[in-house]
């Protein structure tokens, strides 16, 4: 990490979302059934911890999506105007 908060390949360090292994992550944890995005159900191999629990969507784009959503807003609270 660098002295800005951001990642060696400068990326935003966001403390709200963190990706963990997908072995770490478990559907037992997960707090929603349907993928927010699409209305499908979630799947094992789209989860990601985010604000402390564990969030499900139906594929890896979605969760993708969501993750690259959350650090768009988070970068977006750090400019000082």
């Amino acid at each position: 990490m660098t002295d800005s908060g951001q990642g060696a390949h400068g990326q935003s360090c966001d403390t709200r979302i963190r990706k963990r292994t997908m072995e770490s992550l478990d559907m037992a944890d997960c707090i929603n059934e349907i993928c927010p995005w699409s209305g499908e159900p979630v799947q094992a191999d789209s989860l990601t911890e985010f604000d402390g629990h564990v969030v499900g969507f139906c594929n890896p784009g979605c969760r993708d999506k969501f993750e690259r959503a959350v650090q768009h807003f988070e970068e977006a609270k750090s400019v000082t105007v």
